[in-house]
């Protein structure tokens, strides 16, 4: 039917004329219209390789990537060298397939991306770090772009997971689902000034390796979020924009007390039980964004929010039964803890893209924030990168990066970790729908006063393969 109205549409857009002029007759030429539509949308492709595939106002984008990955340390474990267990290294092959659609026109923008990834390591030994269940799936829709009022809106769901030190377990990995949708009114009372007011909801869940807790059970914990928020944007110069918004969410939490027992690390340092709490959440940030000059883009956006936290909700928590008094008071255990203070609660992202030549850019950004987390109340953060991105003769890329992640965790479980990555990436065009990939990662989570060895590891990864996109 979808197709059907569009193919209407266009046709009526190029003849306006013609089908006005006699009613059968234009009868016939929607119909004929309609049938060579449907037709064309039938063919398995409009396009040579790497043009993509579809007819005017209509993409379809099928890439499929394969590589080949060897990693040093499998299950992120802290190694000899900080008196652990010797780490396990290994190789793995990875097909992931993605899909993207896109349908423009004057009145509508929609795009649709599809993804998903199978891994399987060489060593049947290794097999609880096969992989067959991470997939992405994301929607984005601008309605009525060119008109006084207009919706945005965004829907995004992904399953993926992160190694764990379980390698008894059948599945080694903490799995995360996210599901987050927005919906957006922009009124545009100028063609230099837009507002934008809507609201979103989000659901996490997370599991984790079973066996690790006496309860055996992988499901680890759920939350549900929800909220407004506002923005506007003013573009004071054609490239450069002056931005503000504020954004409200309120969040719950299915099981506010984690059961701890039977995971000898965790028990060990905090008890049975770990509080974590409901709690509300807001920012307010504005700035400056855009081209300065011809080479010269920048991004600087400051502001300050809070994160409050309800403690009743864990002594109301189902398990709160079996905890100890002092497990179920969060000044004794530790999650009477907010971002209340100037210091917390400031905020700051910094961008800035140099283009250096026409095939080189310099990307430089810092970003300070907090966020909420699953196995205790926040988490305060300081982000700094660089990357470079330099194009060789038309066909070869160069992309080095290196990130520095300083994260306080603040609640029942504190610590402060040092978070480096550095990733060095080389693609080489060899038609223009074919790419050979290959790159070097690196990662490493320290401690950042030794107080927690045991979160320490290095990880190199070393990846090669084949890209191609239709």
């Amino acid at each position: 039917w979808l197709f059907g109205r569009l193919a209407e549409a266009v046709a009526w857009s190029r003849h306006p004329k013609s089908m006005k002029s006699n009613p059968v007759e234009s009868l016939n030429k929607r119909k004929g219209l309609l049938s060579m539509a449907l037709a064309l949308w039938s063919l398995p492709a409009i396009g040579a390789p790497g043009d993509h595939i579809g007819t005017e106002g209509f993409e379809v984008t099928p890439e499929l990537e394969m590589l080949s990955i060897y990693r040093t340390n499998l299950f992120l474990q802290e190694g000899t060298a900080g008196g652990g267990a010797p780490v396990t290294s290994g190789a793995a092959v990875q097909l992931r397939p993605n899909i993207g659609l896109r349908m423009k026109g004057d009145e509508a923008d929609i795009r649709l991306k599809g993804g998903y990834a199978a891994r399987k390591f060489l060593n049947p030994d290794l097999s609880n770090l096969d992989r067959f269940k991470d997939m992405n799936l994301g929607l984005k829709m601008n309605l009525l772009p060119n008109s006084l009022v207009g919706v945005r809106a965004f829907n995004n769901f992904f399953i993926s997971g992160r190694e764990t030190e379980a390698v008894g377990s059948d599945d080694a990995y903490v799995t995360h689902l996210k599901e987050q949708g927005q919906g957006t009114v922009v009124i545009r009372p100028g063609s230099s000034l837009s507002l934008d007011l809507g609201g979103g909801v989000d659901f996490d869940s997370y599991q984790v390796p079973e066996g690790r807790n006496v309860t055996g059970e992988s499901s680890l914990n759920s939350r549900l979020g929800y909220g407004a928020n506002a923005a506007v944007d003013w573009s004071f110069f054609p490239k450069t924009a002056f931005i503000a918004g504020y954004e409200m969410t309120w969040f719950d939490w299915d099981d506010n007390l984690i059961d701890a027992r039977g995971d000898l690390a965790v028990e060990s340092e905090f008890g049975d039980f770990i509080g974590v709490p409901d709690g509300q959440e807001w920012q307010a940030k504005g700035g400056l964004r855009g081209r300065l000059t011809p080479k010269l883009e920048v991004e600087l956006v400051g502001g300050f929010g809070k994160l409050l936290y309800d403690e009743g909700s864990v002594a109301e928590d189902d398990s709160s039964a079996d905890a100890d008094s002092s497990e179920l008071d969060g000044s004794v255990a530790g999650f009477a803890e907010d971002v209340d203070t100037f210091a917390e609660g400031f905020l700051l992202d910094v961008g800035i893209r140099y283009l250096v030549n026409e095939g080189t850019n310099i990307v430089l950004g810092y970003e300070r924030g907090f966020e909420d987390v699953f196995f205790t109340n926040f988490v305060g953060f300081d982000t700094a990168r660089i990357s470079i991105e330099s194009r060789l003769a038309d066909r070869l890329l160069l992309t080095p990066q290196f990130g520095y992640r300083l994260e306080k965790y603040v609640g029942e479980v504190s610590r402060d970790d040092h978070l480096l990555r550095a990733r060095f990436n080389v693609e080489y065009s060899l038609t223009s729908y074919l790419f050979l990939k290959s790159g070097v990662w690196w990662i490493r989570r320290a401690s950042a006063d030794g107080a927690h060895p045991e979160m320490e590891y290095d990880d190199v990864h070393i990846r090669a393969g084949l890209t191609l996109v239709y």
